[in-house]
């Protein structure tokens, strides 16, 4: 059985998937500038890129080759690919799934929500593990589900950061807001990020605020 504390650093992002989809990428495009590999799951091609910060500058094309794109469109494409992660001749530093719920909420599964998001999570952090213990470094997972009461299921058991994203649209300019959420974190900070949205897809920092608990 996996072990959380092991080789993994874990990130969700819960919220719209309009809204979740930029922060997504710029985890992938991020780490591909690293030079790490970074294998990019999601259940429908992109058509488009997502919004990009206002200062980040155009990626460069080395960045795309270090992404490499998998459209899976069901529970049982991703389960297979999964447990055959660790067998690919280059492996992933970084595993990210776009739209998770996706896959929990495919309608060929017939069992419990929660027990089928405790399986699949622990399915994604054994894969990951594995590759890890091969690569003999520490890796990354990252990923993205819409879901309100994120507390009410498993997912804190198996990610060591989870982000709660809130868009609002005022006057034609989206307000996000990126909050950590407590509880989900070994830290005792919450931090808070503001961005503004504008129509040519630019993102913004707009604020970023700190709250330590007590």
């Amino acid at each position: 059985m996996f072990s959380i504390k092991s080789d993994i650093k874990s990130i969700l992002f819960c919220g719209s998937t309009d809204a979740a989809k930029p922060f997504m990428f710029e985890v992938a495009m991020h780490w591909a500038e690293e030079g790490r590999r970074v294998f990019y799951i999601t259940s429908t091609p992109l058509t488009s890129f997502p919004a990009i910060y206002h200062d980040r500058k155009k990626p460069e094309p080395s960045a795309f080759n270090m992404i490499k794109f998998i459209y899976l469109s069901n529970y049982e494409e991703l389960a297979k690919q999964l447990v055959d992660l660790h067998t690919h001749s280059v492996l992933p530093s970084v595993l990210l799934i776009d739209n998770l719920h996706t896959y929990i909420n495919d309608p060929q599964i017939k069992e419990q929500e929660d027990v089928h998001i405790a399986k699949l999570c622990a399915l994604l952090h054994d894969s990951i593990n594995a590759c890890a213990r091969i690569k003999k470094t520490k890796l990354y997972l990252c990923a993205s589900v819409i879901m309100n009461n994120i507390k009410q299921t498993p997912y804190h058991l198996y990610f060591n950061n989870i982000w709660n994203i809130d868009s609002k649209n005022v006057e034609n300019v989206v307000n996000i807001e990126l909050k950590q959420m407590s509880g989900a974190v070994d830290s005792k900070m919450n931090r808070v990020m503001k961005y503004k949205q504008f129509q040519d897809g630019t993102l913004i920092l707009n604020e970023i605020l700190e709250k330590i608990e007590d």
